[in-house]
């Protein structure tokens, strides 16, 4: 009897097995399938942290302003957004000193920027403009606070999603 019972699920298995192998195979072979669709290609990594260059001469990276997480506003009225994370960075000249004393004078300023951007679109909302339409914006308005100097370009080391 024990034997049968054996025999039974080793066959169910071998099914199941079948089943979702010849699943994915169809899936493949049909196009539908798109592995890595959604994956956001990486950036390059600050080339420094503490404000003093890892090559003289280059761009130092602005790190200070850590990593943000924010409740995305939802998709419908009673519903809830996911949580966005992100960590943003960018470069400025190394003998800019005034340029990082205003940008450490203005962290939690700048940081307030990027919460109050996330928590006032959907995550559908931020998907749908894309990544690059998001960093354009939010670099625009961290140049509108900022005097003695203006960032080119914002990256992200993380820009995550949460339901």
């Amino acid at each position: 009897m024990r034997i049968r019972a054996d025999r039974a699920l080793v066959l169910v298995l071998l099914a199941l097995g079948a089943v979702i192998l010849g699943g994915t195979l169809l899936a493949f072979a049909l196009g539908k399938a798109r592995p890595g669709v959604s994956l956001r290609r990486a950036e390059p990594a600050p080339r420094e942290t503490a404000g003093k260059p890892a090559v003289p001469g280059r761009d130092v990276a602005y790190t200070a302003l850590g990593q943000i997480r924010v409740s995305a506003r939802g998709d419908s009225p009673d519903g809830e957004g996911a949580v966005v994370l992100v960590s943003p960075w960018f470069s400025y000249s190394p003998g800019d000193s005034a340029f990082y004393e205003e940008l450490s004078a203005k962290n939690r300023k700048l940081r307030a920027i990027f919460v109050d951007y996330f928590s006032r679109r959907t995550p559908s909302e931020l998907l749908r403009k894309g990544e690059a339409a998001v960093k354009k914006e939010l670099a625009e308005l961290i140049n509108g606070e900022l005097t003695l100097g203006r960032i080119s370009e914002l990256f992200f080391d993380e820009y995550v999603f949460f339901d």
